[in-house]
């Protein structure tokens, strides 16, 4: 089949535009691999991830700061030694780290399933990577990284907040930054955890209604 090509055939509208007929448009659209409907999914794709990346962003620093204030709220660590704090602190990331994974392996299946994500530079490097043909395992490697620089980034803040209120504000101590901290670990993991096995059910909910719709 001649493919129609709106330069060759059109000289007076090298674009797709009104004199193409709709035949003319498919056509091309089908050479292209590229339609209206795929651009219209593309950009609701990034809509959802956009907006769920927003709210995740808020949902995770409120519970995030909330144990850490519960946690520091609780007290009961004057006589302990601001060692044995740090090595408590260093602890909490390894609960953080553990619900983060989690999470990075159903934000993959997102990914591959649905196209969306609620991190949208993880999402941003998956297609980049996807784009350039590179391996599974590399595509995989660079979506995880969007996902966990933009987390450790958000660290900043924390602890500038934290040790900055425990050098300059009165009342506040050393030992107070390291209990709000692990705190905010804490839920920060819990968090990761269950926005994991949110995102696993919804997944697989989305494909059994879409298996019971192709078997009816």
């Amino acid at each position: 089949m001649e493919v129609y090509r709106p330069e060759k055939n059109n000289k007076r509208c090298p674009q797709i535009c009104c004199t193409t007929t709709k035949e003319q448009k498919e056509i091309v659209y089908e050479h292209s691999g590229v339609t209206p409907e795929k651009v219209r999914d593309k950009f609701a794709r990034w809509g959802i991830t956009i907006g769920a990346n927003a709210g995740s962003l808020y949902l995770l620093d409120g519970i995030a700061v909330l144990s850490g204030l519960g946690l520091a709220k609780l007290g009961h660590y004057d006589n302990i030694d601001p060692r044995y704090l740090q090595l408590f602190l260093l602890g909490t990331y390894g609960a953080w780290f553990k619900g983060m994974y989690e999470n990075i392996k159903e934000n993959w299946n997102a990914l591959e399933q649905e196209g969306i994500s609620t991190s949208a530079p993880s999402k941003a490097l998956y297609e980049f990577s996807k784009s350039r043909g590179w391996s599974e395992k590399n595509q995989k490697r660079a979506t995880a990284f969007g996902y966990v620089a933009v987390e450790l980034i958000k660290e900043i803040p924390y602890y500038a907040g934290a040790l900055g209120s425990a050098s300059l504000a009165d009342g506040i101590s050393d030992k107070d930054a390291y209990v709000f901290l692990a705190g905010s670990n804490l839920g920060a993991g819990l968090y990761e955890y269950g926005a994991a096995k949110l995102t696993k059910k919804g997944l697989a909910w989305k494909e059994k209604k879409r298996n019971s719709e192709v078997y009816k």
